[in-house]
């Protein structure tokens, strides 16, 4: 996992230099003060506290924007280039027997809010919650069966291809950063960006 490690913050790097706008939108509890937090501390190799529970801060990772405002996304100045939907592995492996529907039906409802020239992937949070193999070491989540049945689902509700969808293991518990954890969170990380860039350098017209 250290190459792949390596590997992924060279490619990670090169979109430092770009000015892209990434919007995450999710439930409560989604993780996705979390999420923002353990990216920051993949980046910096310790851990980082930026963003607080329920922030509706802006957080920046060079010109990286992460904007948890979703009134502000609808705004040009913060039209985001990529928007990543965040969501619980508990919440996605109960979603068919949850009573609460308006939940359900929000998040099924995600996709269709986004307009097509906006690159979209989502993130799976707290796949250790889930998994007790996880739990035990983190490189087990692209080892689990449950995990990747979560991930079958998530790619179902929010309409997208199963290599867009990312599990993670947030950084809640560690006071150190490690590999097992850093790798997924930088895959979820580099293909938000690639997305985004992509819209940017190519943008979809409203004929496509």
């Amino acid at each position: 996992m250290e190459s792949a490690e390596t590997n992924l913050k060279i490619n990670i790097k090169k979109h430092k230099i770009k000015d892209l706008k990434i919007t995450l939108v999710g439930h409560a509890g989604a993780g996705k003060s979390t999420f923002i937090n353990s990216v920051f501390s993949t980046s910096r190799g310790r851990m980082v506290d930026l963003v607080g529970v329920k922030s509706e801060n802006v957080a920046g990772l060079g010109t990286l924007k992460f904007n948890l405002d979703t009134t502000k996304a609808a705004t040009p100045k913060y039209r985001p280039n990529c928007v990543i939907f965040v969501a619980s592995a508990e919440v996605m492996l109960n979603l068919d027997i949850m009573t609460d529907s308006t939940l359900k039906d929000q998040l099924k409802g995600l996709n269709a809010c986004v307009p097509r020239d906006i690159a979209k992937i989502a993130v799976v949070t707290k796949c250790d919650n889930i998994c007790n193999d996880t739990a035990k070491d983190a490189s087990n989540i692209f080892k689990s069966r449950i995990v990747e049945r979560v991930v079958k689902r998530a790619a179902s509700t929010f309409g997208l291809q199963e290599n867009k969808v990312f599990p993670i293991v947030n950084y809640t518990k560690e006071v150190e950063t490690n590999t097992k954890l850093n790798v997924p969170i930088m895959y979820a990380l580099r293909y938000a960006l690639d997305y985004a860039t992509d819209r940017v350098e190519d943008p979809l017209s409203d004929e496509d």
